[in-house]
């Protein structure tokens, strides 16, 4: 069994997803999971946008105002190796 989940499923749960382009997800009715800027965890969202090209979260609200982060690398525990 896979325990590592990709980083959408880290951040929020959602009830539906389109792609946008290659590195680019919208997620719709969207429920943080971890506290995000000043947002609890709990927080819900009209949709949040992914963007790998740019590194980004936008968080929309349902007046289509959004609050944008920027996404940061961090690299965890190694799991496997192939000689």
């Amino acid at each position: 069994m896979n325990e590592h989940q990709p980083i959408e499923r880290q951040l929020f749960d959602w009830s539906g997803w389109d792609e946008n382009g290659p590195m680019d997800l919208q997620f719709y009715n969207v429920v943080l999971k971890v506290p995000i800027g000043e947002f609890p965890v709990g927080t819900k969202f009209d949709c949040a946008f992914l963007s790998g090209e740019t590194s980004t979260l936008q968080l929309y609200e349902e007046d289509g105002s959004y609050h944008e982060f920027e996404l940061k690398l961090s690299v965890g525990d190694k799991i496997a190796s192939k000689e």
